[in-house]
């Protein structure tokens, strides 16, 4: 009996030695393949269209770690084809613009507002003719004779324009501030940027606003080896939620994410466009590209 006895918990202690041995190695292969599938299922459950990232890494070429990278290989394609028709549909606008600007005749143009100009001189009308020279500076220099590079001088030059036939057909109820460094001008950019934001800010912010008098800031300046424009009105403001989807909300005619598309296929991660507001208080447009010397650079 008594050496039964040994015997009997020499072999407990091997089976529960097995045991736990067993269990360690069942535990740490389960570890081993479920804790991957879990970062993966976690990984697919928080993608979306704007976070297309594949954060699971796998080294094994077992099922696992096939399964790993054939979602990472799909989502690498996925973002290609995004990519892919996200160029092509800024392509098309920008066809589109080059289309438009070739519709009009700039000589029949420039020589009808330069007609009425003197028209207008000559009856007396000096608003008619200011309105004129103004719609001729506009156009000059939006359609710039078909190029997409522009001083930052002359696209000033167009805004202002344009603030001053908005501040005439609204019978001046807003007063203008310009905030400019001089700076800035001698460089490129390309054109129709800055007033699509001052049409918004001038349709959706002042035109709501009645009960004061609108207040329009623009204002340029260099912050190292960018530019940073600042597009202010005093109007009812947006929710945070709004300043957020108008760079990805379409619009009639031509919008805000027209700008911000046009700013992302030339200057791509170089550039900025946010904005910030106060409900009821302000709205400010914050546009950032690169201070460029170089206006080929644009007409590639």
């Amino acid at each position: 009996m008594e050496s039964s006895k040994n015997i009997i918990y020499t072999v407990l202690s091997v089976v529960g030695i097995c045991l736990f041995v067993l269990w360690f190695v069942g535990y740490w292969v389960s570890y081993m393949v479920v804790n991957r599938i879990e970062k993966l299922t976690k990984n697919m459950r928080y993608m979306d269209m704007e976070h297309l990232e594949v954060t699971v890494k796998s080294n094994s070429e077992d099922e696992i770690g096939i399964l790993i990278n054939s979602f990472d290989k799909l989502i690498v394609k996925i973002k290609t084809l995004i990519q892919e028709v996200y160029k092509n549909e800024i392509l098309k606008r920008k066809y589109e613009m080059k289309a438009l600007q070739a519709q009009i005749n700039p000589h029949f143009l420039y020589n009808s507002l330069s007609l009425i100009n003197w028209k207008a001189i000559k009856s007396g009308e000096d608003e008619i003719s200011e309105m004129a020279q103004l719609l001729s500076t506009f156009y000059r220099t939006s359609l710039n004779k078909g190029s997409s590079a522009i001083t930052v001088e002359n696209e000033l030059n167009n805004t202002e324009a344009y603030i001053k036939i908005q501040a005439m057909m609204h019978n001046y109820s807003f007063n203008v501030d310009f905030d400019i460094d001089d700076k800035v001008k001698e460089y490129y950019m390309i054109n129709l940027l800055l007033q699509p934001l001052v049409e918004n800010a001038i349709c959706h912010g002042i035109d709501q606003k009645r009960n004061h008098k609108g207040q329009l800031r623009l204002s340029a300046k260099q912050e190292g080896t960018d530019i940073i424009f600042n597009v202010e009105d005093n109007g009812i403001g947006m929710e945070p939620e709004m300043c957020e989807k108008i760079l990805t909300t379409k619009t009639k005619g031509y919008g805000v994410k027209n700008v911000y598309d046009r700013m992302k296929l030339i200057y791509g991660e170089n550039c900025e466009l946010k904005f910030t507001s106060v409900q009821n208080e302000k709205t400010v447009a914050i546009m950032r590209i690169p201070a460029e010397t170089d206006k080929d650079k644009f007409n590639e």
